[in-house]
């Protein structure tokens, strides 16, 4: 039976069609979620975005909530209940690697996110629409992490095509460093995601399993790409999204009867795998049909 659901933000519960679906859900997919929430089932939010603007998008949503990739869990009113921090030098390494390399870069702590001035342009307009928050500009990044705990370190490409650039500057930082790397339907933008080794989606995912006392064998992932499957792997059931990449929809399809490939986030996809899993959610003594 299923008694939680792991829920990937975009290209999942958030799409690219402005009003729509974005840059918020649907009412329809939101008033689903929290129907069946009501009925005992929590949505926990699990992504590589900002955590102190999530509470804000999903008012209602029970969480936790895990964020910026792993590196941070908060509850429904925000409140921290764990973080995993970059060593300072390590952070320094990596932010000097990519401002020498002119790699558009943000750094993260828990509560805020900054950019350096001199990089500061239309891609942070654009990444502050996606983000639901301004990063505050400062004149020195590795000043902020002397000073700060900084839980995220993400690079930026504005292509595709510069992706593998960016990849192979980062390579040799995986002796050290978890590298995972996120897209949004809404910009063709790249992002590489930097955190402290072994902190990762599926490493917050199992911090949560442990908080609410659930079982991971009684939790539905759902996600749209192969950086979900890192928690989708691990839950009892899984579920991928119609928009979702190929190498996802066979991953989860491998769950045989526990996995389900829904319709796309354009089609309210997250209903449909609600509406799916109904029999898992009726098995369970705290749900009310």
């Amino acid at each position: 039976m299923i008694k939680g659901i792991l829920w990937d933000i975009d290209g999942v519960l958030i799409g690219e069609k402005q009003g729509l679906n974005c840059p918020n859900p649907t009412p329809d997919v939101v008033a689903k979620l929290l129907a069946n929430q009501a009925n005992g089932i929590p949505n926990i939010i699990c992504t590589a975005r900002l955590g102190s603007t999530i509470p804000a998008i999903f008012p209602g949503f029970s969480g936790p909530f895990i964020t910026d990739n792993g590196s941070l869990i908060i509850d429904s009113a925000g409140k921290i209940l764990q973080q995993h921090t970059l060593d300072k030098e390590n952070a320094k390494e990596i932010v000097k690697l990519m401002l020498e390399n002119n790699i558009y870069t943000e750094v993260y702590t828990p509560n805020a996110h900054y950019v350096q001035k001199e990089q500061a342009n239309e891609m942070t307009d654009k990444i502050t629409g996606l983000q639901h928050k301004a990063p505050t500009v400062a004149n020195s990044l590795l000043d902020i992490c002397d000073n700060e705990s900084i839980i995220k370190i993400m690079p930026i490409v504005p292509k595709m095509s510069e992706k593998a650039t960016l990849a192979d500057l980062l390579k040799p930082l995986g002796q050290h460093n978890d590298i995972a790397w996120t897209h949004t339907p809404s910009l063709p933008y790249q992002f590489a995601i930097v955190t402290a080794k072994g902190v990762t989606k599926k490493r917050g995912a199992i911090d949560v399993s442990e908080i609410l006392g659930i079982p991971l064998e009684n939790m539905l992932g759902v996600g749209d790409t192969m950086g979900d499957w890192q928690f989708i792997e691990m839950c009892g059931y899984g579920a991928a999204m119609g928009n979702a990449i190929e190498e996802l929809k066979e991953k989860v399809r491998s769950k045989g009867e526990n996995g389900y490939v829904g319709k796309s986030v354009d089609e309210n996809g997250a209903i449909d795998i609600v509406n799916h899993f109904e029999r898992e959610f009726l098995s369970n003594e705290s749900y009310s049909a």
